[in-house]
């Protein structure tokens, strides 16, 4: 039972590439972040010199890294007994379509 959830986790984060394509995602909206900050600082001397700026500029590329990937394919991971969990299940075709946004490679 251990060593099957052992397994699973290992294909979930390293075969299926998830830690990979969040860290990917992470860095996309951390440039976003960095653009916003160089902006604030030239525009807005004042409000750049808040000590709480530096900590949400730091934490908001991993939280939406993670928001924006492992949950979806936590949500979308269907187990098959003896083999790697299937990345990308979805119950209807609605759903598929939505997801496709965050499943685009």
């Amino acid at each position: 039972m251990l060593g099957e959830i052992g397994n699973n986790l290992v294909c979930f984060v390293f075969r299926m590439r998830v830690m990979a394509i969040m860290c990917m995602n992470a860095e996309k909206i951390g440039l976003m972040v960095i653009t916003l900050e160089r902006y604030f600082k030239i525009e807005y001397p004042g409000a750049y010199q808040k000590y709480w700026m530096t900590p949400v500029a730091v934490a908001i590329p991993w939280i939406s890294g993670f928001c924006t990937f492992i949950i979806p394919a936590v949500l979308s991971t269907k187990a098959i007994p003896g083999a790697c969990p299937r990345l990308g299940f979805w119950p209807n075709k609605h759903d598929m379509t939505v997801s496709s946004v965050f499943f685009s490679k």
